[in-house]
């Protein structure tokens, strides 16, 4: 199923011919996607946050985030994909899923 929704294959065939290696490079590949996608809308919140967000009171205000590094950590997203699975969580798009579904469900008190 991943490789019809996330490699754009669309013939049985396509599939039977990749070795798993091939597989996992492209998964991975599709995932490292994902990451350049969330990088790119988390650089559009944080200029749109940037000139609205700050922290204190009267003239003291600042900047809640005084760089987007500390917004969005692009080469800490890259190095979990590249990694693959770490202390035995799952991580890439399925991982991710899941911890905002357990992040939400914390949120609603279950």
């Amino acid at each position: 199923m991943n490789c019809y929704r996330y490699l754009g294959m669309t013939s049985q065939h396509e599939v039977d011919m990749l070795t798993m290696r091939e597989y996992r490079m492209l998964i991975q590949a599709a995932e490292l996607r994902w990451v350049d996608r969330r990088y790119f809308v988390h650089l559009q919140a944080f200029q749109n946050m940037r000139i609205k967000a700050v922290k204190g009171r009267g003239k003291g205000t600042v900047p809640v985030y005084g760089s987007f590094d500390r917004f969005f950590n692009y080469e800490k997203e890259q190095d979990m994909v590249m990694r693959g699975k770490d202390g035995g969580e799952e991580t890439g798009i399925a991982g991710r899923v899941k911890q905002f579904l357990r992040r939400k469900e914390k949120s609603n008190g279950r």
